[in-house]
């Protein structure tokens, strides 16, 4: 039962698939620039 619903998807949802793919392009994209960056500057506590 493992085999491709794409087509059944495509026809009940169209657009679903190729948003699903574009978003996770999207945030993958997010997150290998998140890795690039240096992290903030601290801030310490006047006491």
């Amino acid at each position: 039962r493992n085999v491709s619903r794409c087509k059944e998807i495509e026809q009940r949802f169209p657009g679903l698939i190729a948003a699903i793919l574009n978003a996770h392009s999207v945030q993958a994209t997010a997150r290998a620039g998140d890795a690039r960056r240096k992290p903030a500057a601290r801030k310490t506590k006047a006491a």
